[in-house]
């Protein structure tokens, strides 16, 4: 396993696109969770886009998921303590280095509701980008797989795509913060 930060330290997020150009940076976030997932939060984040000029903010608590093993990343994203859904990005296993997360943004995103309705966004700038970018066959191969198994975790509730699972992750940040 890649060196990972410890519990409680800062991290800094940003995603890339398969050009090495900038996509999007994520305000630092406090690690709840080392290991496989990397789990991160912060409440009302700030998010940079890829021109520097478009910033936003979630509007309540983000809880990051991080693998470096699934071609998948995860944020569970809070309204209020009733509300909240799941953005799944398709992208490559994430690096740490110099106190920072990133990784290579596929353009594929998955839109989860509370109620685990979904529904897959982006797919027409992955067919851009696929050509524009020059994906290889391989990466357009890991991009189709990490769509059905993100289609797959979502169907059987594996976490964070299930209630409980999202009380834990909410109830450890509240720890963590004390």
């Amino acid at each position: 396993m890649m060196e990972q930060p410890d519990v409680g330290e800062q991290v800094g997020i940003s995603s890339m696109k398969n050009d090495k150009s900038l996509f999007r940076i994520w305000e630092d976030s406090v690690v709840l969770h080392r290991g496989e997932p990397l789990v991160v939060a912060k409440k009302n984040m700030r998010v940079t886009e890829k021109n520097g000029q478009q910033q936003w903010a979630t509007e309540g608590l983000a809880i990051g998921f991080f693998s470096q093993t699934q071609w998948y990343h995860i944020w569970l994203m809070f309204k209020n303590s009733d509300h909240y859904h799941f953005v799944a990005h398709v992208g490559s296993p994430y690096s740490y280095i110099d106190q920072k997360i990133t990784y290579v943004d596929y353009d594929v995103s998955v839109l989860v509701t509370k109620g685990y309705q979904y529904r897959f966004v982006e797919q027409d700038e992955f067919l851009l980008n696929r050509e524009r970018l020059h994906y290889s066959p391989e990466i357009v191969e890991q991009v189709k797989t990490a769509s059905y198994q993100l289609e797959i975790a979502i169907l059987t509730r594996e976490p964070p795509f299930s209630d409980k699972s999202v009380q834990a992750w909410v109830h450890q940040y509240f720890l963590q913060k004390q």
